[in-house]
């Protein structure tokens, strides 16, 4: 969802990057698309904001409707709500659950956060040095 090193162009508005992404998977109706998730994920006050002015709140929510603009089945997802304030965290985590619990859709979750881990994983992986060295439920690992 929210790549660092990958931002979107800051010159566009996060309406315009939205349509370029709606655009390359293809959708029919990407201004239908984009109108449902900025409701959704409350970007109509910044929607017509060049993404370089945006907050790093606003910046985490457009990437998550970007990353949601084609209604992926798998979502993968690194540090998701990394440099957030625990407000708009939590908030990422209750709609990541939505999500999930309305689509289905798997999501795919790389985090150092263990609450959040706890609270958005069935199944956790626990790696060091590149090798998986532990595997369970959450609640099952020390």
């Amino acid at each position: 969802m929210r790549a660092p090193y990958v931002e979107m162009p800051g010159r566009l508005t996060v309406a315009e990057n939205l349509e370029v992404y709606a655009r390359l998977f293809g959708l029919r109706r990407p201004k239908n698309r984009i109108a449902k998730l900025s409701r959704d994920l409350d970007l109509e006050s910044f929607l017509h904001r060049p993404t370089r002015t945006l907050s790093a709140g606003q910046k985490s929510r457009s990437a998550l409707a970007k990353s949601l603009i084609n209604a992926p089945e798998l979502l993968l997802l690194d540090e998701p709500t990394a440099s957030l304030d625990p407000d708009t965290a939590d908030w990422v985590r209750r709609y990541l659950e939505t999500y999930q619990a309305e689509t289905g859709a798997a999501i795919l979750l790389a985090s150092h956060n263990m609450p959040e881990v706890e609270r958005l994983c069935d199944d956790v992986l626990m790696m060091r040095d590149g090798r998986i060295i532990d595997r369970g439920a959450p609640n099952d690992l020390a």
